[in-house]
């Protein structure tokens, strides 16, 4: 085991009212009764709406792909007094029954997103079922028609949770607040942009890989454009000055067990941590918590799904691209054959990317 993770790591009876069911949100839902599947429409499950202008819609049943467009489907900010449409790229992915709007947006920007139910159908006609009620439950009355009209919020709360969005899926974490200094150099990063963009967690991507170990990353970014594993394209991250050490013992936070996340610093230095990141694959607190002063635990992935995200990227097989450090423990997608065949390696397609991490902002229904 190495010895340092440093800078290079939900009828009634005849006669009888129909029962109500309470309606279950933001988690799969169950399945709903007649009344409800009568109305074929669909209605928005869940919500995660990004501080930089990303939005991820989950719907509970298929939509028709191509009523999902730039006019059907809007961001919007404030300018003197006024809302204003962005500049928002808008998708839809089928096998997930998920729209996605993105603008580029400043850290924090408050912004509303609009679904217009006239243009919006499922995959049988039916109109959106979009009137938002309140966060942690399905969209609608029950009825086609109604739009979807969110304001988006940054609150402190809610910059506890936090998305990876990598190329094998998201990873959700929710950080601990006994660890302010930690998590605020973190964000430092994953909010940067424009000006400051040397030091953006964007497009970054798993460079190292150590089974029942750790996964690391937030060092070294792919430079677009450009298909070869070299100088060229392969850019490190600028950073920021080090941050001062919170380890385990002292803060109360779990410790360096699976499926947390830990800021990597150099040996012999307890507060060299600035960049660099690792997701432990394992209880790893006999070394870790006491190594080095303790390895910083700042925050731990909130669910199976991500859990499982984690366990793909370790489970690839990794390739040496490097004489040494950092690069000799690579982990690339479909375990390299791509790779292999061309017998290169190209970053775009054959690295784990992590293409952002932002934080959840807080939504509120908007009258229109």
């Amino acid at each position: 085991m190495p010895n340092m993770l440093n800078h290079r790591l939900r009828r009634a009876s005849s006669g009888r009212a129909p029962v109500k069911v309470p309606l279950i949100g933001l988690m799969p839902l169950e399945a709903l009764e007649d009344r409800f599947l009568l109305t074929a429409a669909p209605r928005i499950a869940d919500i995660f709406a990004d501080n930089r202008g990303m939005v991820t819609l989950t719907l509970d049943q298929p939509l028709n792909a191509a009523t999902v467009t730039s006019k059907s489907a809007r961001i919007y900010v404030s300018s003197k007094g006024k809302d204003r449409s962005a500049n928002a790229a808008v998708s839809y992915s089928a096998a997930r029954k998920q729209i996605t709007l993105t603008a580029a947006l400043a850290a924090d920007t408050a912004y509303k997103v609009f679904l217009n139910s006239k243009l919006i159908k499922g995959a049988n006609g039916s109109a959106l079922d979009g009137e938002f009620r309140r966060w942690g439950r399905p969209t609608g009355n029950g009825k086609p028609g109604g739009d979807f009209y969110i304001s988006a919020n940054a609150a402190a709360a809610n910059k506890l949770l936090a998305r990876f969005y990598t190329s094998v899926g998201n990873i959700d974490v929710r950080f601990f607040s006994q660890t302010p200094l930690t998590v605020q150099n973190f964000l430092s990063y994953a909010n940067a942009a424009g000006s400051s963009s040397g030091y953006s967690y964007d497009n970054t991507f798993i460079h190292r890989s150590v089974s029942s170990f750790v996964i690391q990353g937030g060092g070294f970014r792919v430079v677009s454009p450009g298909t070869t594993f070299d100088n060229t394209n392969i850019q490190s991250i600028l950073q920021k000055p080090a941050v001062l050490n919170e380890p385990p013992s002292e803060k109360g936070t779990p410790g360096n067990i699976r499926g947390t996340i830990a800021m990597a610093k150099v040996g012999n230095d307890p507060n060299s941590a600035t960049n660099q990141w690792f997701f432990n694959l394992a209880d790893n607190r006999t070394n870790l918590d006491n190594q080095n002063g303790g390895f910083t635990v700042f925050g731990q992935i909130t669910s199976a799904a991500g859990l499982a995200v984690m366990d793909k990227i370790a489970a690839l097989k990794t390739s040496n691209l490097g004489s040494s450090s950092p690069f000799t423990d690579v982990p690339l997608m479909n375990n390299g054959q791509a790779a292999a065949a061309r017998g290169s390696v190209e970053p775009k397609s054959d690295l784990v990317i992590v293409r952002r991490i932002a934080t959840l902002m807080s939504v509120a229904g908007v009258r229109k």
